[in-house]
């Protein structure tokens, strides 16, 4: 339209003119389903606003829930809207604290920006306030006072909100918390804008809400009145909580603006008699007329909050008598000026009658004055009690509820009845708490069990975002709490929570703040001892160090063995002073696998089930065993060592389905599950008892086939789940033993889980590479039969289901994997054909995923497999093996250079430049030199 009017009348169109048009925009939201967003899975609508629509979203690489607010916009929309928007975006984007959505991203989609936040399930204070639409009033100057703290928070750092009202202010509590545990989020800053900057391209609509806005506001005199504004719309807010609605709320918008104009909201206490006249006071002094007569700062409006909390004076005073008759001329000029030409006429008169009766009345108002403020003061002192006695019992619930749940340190050790609700509406008051008593050791060590045990849950939940914020706020406060607090066994909460921290951020593949964590829990637990019972801090060091270890090597840590041979002379000094420590040797046994060393592992899981028949320590013992199965030809000891599995799983088995049951976003109880399903079948096979070990058979693929719709979404790169649980069916499918009328039956079952249409490419990547995974290397002819029966299924799922429209860097990985695990087997046909699909597929991707480190690492693995298919010729193309290996290393140092901090990427690049080294060629001389094929 815009141009079409150019067209017309010219380039130069007047301000207004030109202004519409921006504002035009603000009508094209996206119709229907959400917008694509790279990165984001979008589901539901939460709610939509004059600044846009919030939806639901799954970050798939921070693998976490998000809210994305989708700005109006469009094609179609003004330049200058879209460059206006996403201003405003980064200005929000500013905001960093505790009590406020934070802003993840921003950024534009199809013309149409947005915002990535927090989300908060909790829902609005407006939601809430409309099933309970008046607040206790000391639960309202508490909340208004966090509130005010965050609005403090933005006007240092140069913005204001402009739109604070109970729909912008969401609750990150429980649904059925009490009002005194709600705890607030401000949220929506979408109108926020930098101090002074001018909003005249903005209609009067888009500059708040009636109810909660400034009368500096509605005439358009915003800008000149700053940070007012906002302490004006949080006294709207608190007479909201306080009396049940606004100061100004009439039947349309028109008169609601009318009436905020005017100035003379009803008194609180006329509607509400029982209120605090301190409370009336504070709210009163938000919503003067004149900007300059409210709080100077939203912090001094939070401390008179604190002040009346607490019991103190607050600075805020009462408007008098002569201030409320201004008011009322400048409302009523004309009947003002007959009552004062009356009041002239009759004041002489009065004068010196007004003298005596002020006289007589002088000593009566002192003593009444003497008296109400000797009330006041036993007010004030009986508040302040109720508020010191309310605090301690929120100290003592807190401390009670930790003695419930500190089973043990040991977080694999079942806790008991636990409620989570419990947990969650503990965790508020002892943040409470803390802000008065920041060093409280007590408070301090309650909260981090409390956090511990909610985040621990949010872990086994498949959460590992949410798990990750609960550890990290309660690593911050402890740690900030130890110069004033020198306690020790503080310190190994903290220490523990990191260790916690660490795992959860190598689950979310942030490896280099994985390391730093782990490294920061290591220095703050006790280091090695010499041999000898460990006291409880260091037996914790060294549980800690047995669990950090790994996950350092995890991490491409070297130092992660080291810690491990730490762990492994503390524990083992333990041991053998305090040989019944069941928590101590189950770490030790751990210890033990990772280092290796099986015959010590076998040895402390044997002592272990002895000391304690947990399920999960004999599957711990049946797994040992079955690797010991492994590794002995002799068919009685084999036999011998199947019958003690069958024994073990047996008693367990039921056990691990139901840990499976009770955290279904876990994949790792259910690979678990699975595992002990797999050494059942194969140990019964090799027992010839092949009845029991079918029906077995039949609830594992029951069990396969139903679980994975209620998993979690995947880690980056491979669907854990479906990897390995087919690894594990596809062992059992190999057995020698197993009948083969079973082996077509699961094949069958196999091929209609191929032909599912909920299956991903990643997840049907994953069930082939599972399947054929170390299962290529085949020696008998039966085996051979089998596993090229394997392999034709899968090449057959793999030509029906590659997807070209959506491919991903991910499954492609996959795939070019599973080309691997045949052409290693001897299926060099198989693999070609999967490797030139994966080329296409790469080719098909667009050209935005063209810049992700991603999309290089599994371009370099194309070109890695086609290079080693190539050797499989005769005679080798030096040309065409040398091109692909060079190719190979240059996507990798590209992905390496698109993503410095990734050593799995600079990792990758060294393993490139070693083959081709190995290959011994060279650019230029790819054919004069020979080709090794190792």
């Amino acid at each position: 339209m815009e141009g079409a009017v150019r067209e017309a009348f010219g380039t130069a169109l007047p301000d207004h003119v030109s202004a519409f048009f921006g504002l035009a925009a603000t009508g094209c939201e996206p119709v229907g389903l959400a917008p694509k967003i790279e990165g984001y899975v979008l589901g539901d609508r939460l709610g939509r606003g004059g600044m846009g629509t919030v939806f639901k979203a799954w970050q798939t690489a921070m693998r976490r829930e998000v809210a994305i607010k989708v700005l109006p916009g469009g094609p179609l929309a003004d330049p200058r809207w879209r460059a206006w928007c996403l201003a405003e975006a980064r200005a929000a984007a500013q905001v960093r604290h505790p009590d406020a959505v934070q802003v993840y991203d921003v950024g534009m989609t199809h013309g149409y920006p947005y915002l990535v936040m927090e989300y908060v399930a909790g829902g609005s204070l407006a939601h809430r306030l409309r099933l309970r639409p008046m607040m206790a009033y000391r639960d309202a100057a508490r909340l208004l006072a966090r509130v005010a703290r965050v609005v403090h928070h933005m006007h240092l750092r140069g913005l204001i909100h402009r739109d604070l009202k109970p729909g912008n202010i969401l609750i990150d509590s429980p649904s059925d918390a009490p009002p005194s545990a709600w705890w607030p989020k401000v949220a929506d800053f979408g109108l926020a804008r930098p101090i002074g900057e001018s909003a005249r391209s903005l209609t009067l609509a888009g500059i708040g809400t009636p109810e909660y806005m400034a009368p500096e506001l509605v005439q358009g005199s915003g800008a000149k009145s700053e940070t007012f504004a906002d302490i004006y719309a949080l006294g709207a807010i608190l007479y909201c909580l306080l009396v049940g609605r606004p100061p100004f709320q009439e039947a349309s918008p028109q008169e609601t603006l009318a009436r905020v104009l005017e100035g003379n909201a009803t008194l609180p206490r006329s509607i509400v008699r029982k209120l605090p006249k301190d409370l009336e006071t504070i709210a009163l002094k938000c919503l003067e007329r004149d900007p300059h007569r409210r709080y100077a700062t939203a912090e001094a409006l939070a401390d008179d909050l604190d002040s009346f909390l607490e019991g103190r004076t607050i600075l805020a005073r009462p408007i008098g008598p002569v201030r409320r008759s201004s008011r009322f001329v400048r409302r009523h000029p004309v009947g003002s000026a007959l009552m004062m030409g009356l009041a002239l006429t009759s004041a002489t008169s009065l004068v010196l009658l007004g003298r005596a009766e002020a006289a007589r009345s002088e000593a009566s108002a002192n003593e009444s004055l003497a008296l109400e403020r000797s009330r006041e003061a036993e007010r004030r002192r009986a508040e302040a009690e109720a508020s010191r006695q309310e605090a301690e019992q929120m100290f003592q619930a807190a401390g009670q509820l930790l003695a419930i749940i500190s089973k043990a340190d040991d977080p694999s050790v079942p806790r008991g009845v636990l409620s989570l609700a419990e947990l969650e509406a503990a965790l508020p008051a002892c943040r409470e708490l803390l802000r008065g008593r920041p060093n409280d050791l007590v408070l301090l060590r309650t909260l981090s069990q409390i956090v511990h045990q909610i985040g621990w849950h949010r872990a086994m939940e498949g959460k590992p975002s949410q798990a990750a914020d609960l550890f990290r706020e309660g690593l911050e406060v402890l740690v900030a709490a130890l110069p004033y607090v020198p306690d020790d066994d503080l310190r190994h909460d903290a220490a523990f929570l990191a260790q916690w921290y660490g795992q959860m951020l190598y689950a979310m593949q942030d490896i280099p703040e994985a390391i730093r964590v782990l490294h920061r829990s290591l220095e703050l637990c006790d280091g090695p001892t010499e041999k000898g019972p460990l006291t409880p801090n260091q037996r914790r060091a060294a549980m800690m160090r047995s669990v950090i270890g790994p996950h350092l090597i995890f991490c491409g840590d070297d130092t992660g063995r080291q810690v491990l041979i730490e762990a492994k002379g503390m524990l083992e000094g333990h041991w053998g002073a305090d040989p019944d420590d069941a928590g101590a040797l189950e770490h030790l046994a751990h210890v033990y696998r990772d280092l290796v060393e099986t015959d010590a592992e076998r040895d402390a899981l044997r002592r272990l089930v002895s000391l304690d028949q947990n399920p999960r320590h004999r599957y711990f013992l049946a797994r040992a065993l079955d690797t010991q199965k492994g590794t002995v030809h002799n068919e009685i000891v084999r036999r011998e060592l199947s019958a003690e599995i069958v024994d073990l799983i047996d008693s367990s088995l039921s056990e691990l389905e139901r840990e499976a049951d009770d955290y279904p976003g876990n994949p790792g109880f259910a690979q678990t599950l699975h595992h002990a399903f797999s050494m059942f079948i194969g140990s019964l096979l090799d027992l010839d008892r092949s009845g029991e070990a079918m029906d077995v058979l039949a609830h594992y693929l029951d069990s396969i086939e139903t679980r994975p719709n209620r998993l979690s979404e995947p880690e980056h790169g491979i669907d854990s789940f479906y990897f390995h649980s087919y690894s594990e069916l596809g062992q059992i499918l190999m057995h020698a033993a197993l009948p083969d009328e079973w082996f077509n039956e699961g094949l069958s079952r196999i091929e209609r889980i191929f032909e599912q249409d909920s299956l991903t490419p990643l997840q049907c990547s994953s069930m082939m590479y599972g399947l054929v995974w170390d299962r290529t290397f085949t020696e008998s002819e039966p085996q051979r039969v089998r596993i090229q029966a394997i392999v034709n299924v899968c090449s057959g799922a793999v030509a029906r289901r590659f997807s070209f429209d959506e491919p991903s860097s991910a499954s492609i990985s996959q795939f070019l994997a599973y080309a691997m695990a045949c052409r290693t087997g001897g299926h060099l046909g198989d693999s070609e054909r999967i490797v030139g699909l994966c080329g296409k597929a790469l080719e098909a991707m667009p050209a935005e995923a063209r810049d992700e480190p991603d999309y290089f690492a599994a371009l370099s693995e194309y070109w890695t497999q086609v290079a080693k298919n190539l050797w499989q010729h005769e005679p080798v193309d030096g040309h065409a093996l040398g091109d692909a290996l060079h190719r190979s290393i240059e996507a990798a140092e590209e992905a390496a250079r698109r993503a410095p901090n990734s050593g799995a990427y600079q990792a990758m690049v060294a393993e490139r430049r070693a083959r081709l080294e190995r290959a011994g060629l060279a650019p230029g001389a790819m054919a004069r030199i020979p080709v090794r094929k190792d």
